[in-house]
């Protein structure tokens, strides 16, 4: 009973959304009576079948500015294009070995590279008229069709548009496809399919429909050699649901009716599926906003807000090679920056007011460092690493809050200012074992470089984390990421200027490689806390004490660099 309500919702929504020109679904390349489009009608999801079965003949070069024409009018949101692989499987390709049969392959692959670049040409089109479209591009998983030039090349178009290329697999039998058997004996095939595609729900839901049973699998033979083996049912009517429910969530036509000031035929279709806030989100936002507008920087409000946001469902659980506990849970404010693209994290725009706390309360104890980017982490174990992301000549900024024990922060090196910190060998991933010093993170604000090894400590407990670093691409960032970072509080031009930023950007790498000490420099000095510049040329000649390849120094490699530690301060007392 349940289930028929949905589905009404869903048919109103899509009767208040879609005209009667309008078609939500285009299934290019298939046959006259497809599974796919059966399904997607059923499901209440208009279709249109494109195909020489109703004059749209995709190899002509007049029938793309028709197809354009008619997108304008249908404005489609999803495009299934599953082009012939007959001529690109391996099996074509082993011809006869005459020159007659290698010319026949070389003409069929000409016609078919040719429509694949036209399609590819229209496909890029679309996304450039509406970004919201979804694309399918579906051929065995062995074709050699996904190795042609074309093929590639669209898949380099669709990643330098900032979309992602998504790779879904799918068996036949998976879904209940066999062979019609007079007996008792079923015989399931193995028909396999590879399909890739922009939408990430799609991706998460089918990427990996492989068959996992052990019953038996009809020989390949039973099929024509150029037959084409229809979508099973069942798997096109869960293609089917998982658009629905990715087009029309099951309360999008309560919202819509409310709305009764609002035009819905003047509405776009993008426009009217923006999701409202949930609820938990809102309560968030006024009570962290309620936060800064008194002030409240106090250490265990922080690690509320923290633990308010996982329970959220904001953190979420984190995979990265960094990261290697599987209770760590993470989320991203503010610049970010991967390959050449850059922007603003989408937790940034959703989160206004938490992350303008967040931003307040590490400017309240740290005022004029900046930063682009907040990472705000539970449970995160780094091991040893540099961020080479990070902008070069700006300070990584680390502050742990919790009920933990342990947990402090490894930096490469001797400590400078501080003797008293613990000192301990990491191994790193090659098998080296390098020296450092422990910074103890648990109510405090730990600034150093961006290109320092450091890595986090053991510890036990509940360990609640917040990093503030400024990411590389902040000089190239456009000006409506750089005015939203502005709005959001994040601090990145109070102690920089772009032109700054930008000859940052180019400093070389033994520059970047700077000390603890040396980034603290951006801190505010008191009186009494001086730095000392470092030693002329004599007493820096100095080597410190070869310690052994163990991962705790022993007492007398100890006492022999306290004696080394204890010479370097004499001679900086007597300014040598």
């Amino acid at each position: 009973m349940a289930s028929i309500m949905v589905t009404k919702d869903r048919k109103n929504a899509s009767d208040l959304l879609v005209g009667d020109c309008q078609k939500v679904v285009w299934e290019i390349g298939g046959t006259v009576e497809s599974t796919l489009a059966t399904a997607c009608e059923k499901a209440g999801l208009p279709t249109q079948r494109i195909g020489h079965f109703n004059e749209y003949d995709l190899y002509k070069q007049a029938t793309y500015p028709k197809l354009q024409e008619m997108f304008r009018v249908q404005q489609p949101r999803i495009l299934w294009f599953s082009p012939r692989g007959f001529c690109w499987s391996p099996e074509e390709n082993l011809h006869d070995g005459s020159w007659e049969g290698h010319q026949r392959g070389n003409e069929r692959q000409h016609k078919e590279r040719t429509m694949l670049y036209r399609m590819s040409k229209f496909l890029l089109w679309c996304l450039g008229v509406s970004p919201g479209t979804h694309i399918y591009w579906e051929w065995p998983p062995d074709s050699l069709g996904w190795k042609d030039r074309s093929a590639r090349q669209f898949e380099e178009s669709i990643k330098a548009l900032g979309k992602e290329w998504l790779r879904c697999r799918l068996d036949g039998c998976r879904y209940g496809l066999e062979l019609p058997t007079a007996g008792s004996e079923r015989q399931f095939l193995q028909e396999k399919w590879l399909v890739k595609t922009t939408c990430p729900v799609f991706h998460s839901l089918f990427k990996t429909k492989v068959c996992v049973q052990t019953h038996q699998h009809a020989p390949a033979n039973h099929i024509a050699r150029n037959a084409r083996v229809e979508y099973p049912l069942r798997m096109v009517e869960a293609f089917a649901r998982c658009w629905n429910d990715l087009l029309y969530p099951p309360d999008l036509s309560k919202r819509l009716h409310r709305k009764l000031d609002v035009n819905t035929s003047e509405m776009t279709f993008a426009a009217a599926l923006l999701p409202e806030a949930p609820p938990k989100w809102r309560d968030l936002e006024a009570w962290t906003k309620e936060l800064r507008e008194r002030q409240d920087f106090k250490f265990a409000t922080f690690e509320q807000v923290a633990l308010e946001l996982q329970r959220a469902g904001v953190l979420k659980a984190a995979a990265h090679q960094r990261w290697k506990s599987s209770t760590t849970s993470s989320v991203l404010f503010g610049g970010y920056s991967h390959g050449g693209f850059s922007g603003v994290s989408k937790w940034s725009s959703k989160l206004p007011q938490t992350v303008l706390y967040l931003n307040m309360y590490l400017q309240h104890y740290l005022p004029g460092v900046p930063w682009t980017s907040l990472a705000l982490t539970i449970n995160g174990f780094a091991v040893p690493h540099r961020d080479q992301h990070n902008l070069g000549g700006t300070p990584n900024v680390l502050h742990c809050v919790g009920k933990f024990v342990g947990g402090g922060l490894w930096l490469e090196g001797y400590p400078e200012k501080n003797t008293e910190h613990v000192l301990c060998r990491r191994k790193l991933r090659d098998g080296s074992f390098h020296l450092g010093h422990i910074c103890e993170t648990k109510n405090k604000f730990v600034v150093f470089s961006p290109k320092q090894l450091h890595a986090t400590q053991e510890w036990h407990g509940c360990r609640v984390g917040i990093s503030a670093y400024t990411t590389r691409t902040v000089s190239t960032m456009e000006p409506t990421d750089l005015k939203l970072l502005d709005s959001l509080g994040f601090p990145f031009r109070e102690s920089y200027d772009m032109q700054t930023l930008e000859e940052s950007g180019h400093v070389t790498k033994e520059k970047d490689q700077v000390n603890a000490v040396e980034a603290l420099d951006l801190l505010p000095v008191e009186e009494g806390d001086e730095f000392h510049d470092e030693p002329p040329e004599d007493p820096s000649q100095v080597e410190a004490p070869p310690l052994s390849e163990t991962a705790v120094p022993t007492d007398r490699e100890l006492k022999a660099w306290r004696c080394w530690q204890t010479q370097m301060a004499g001679a900086r007392s007597f300014g040598l």
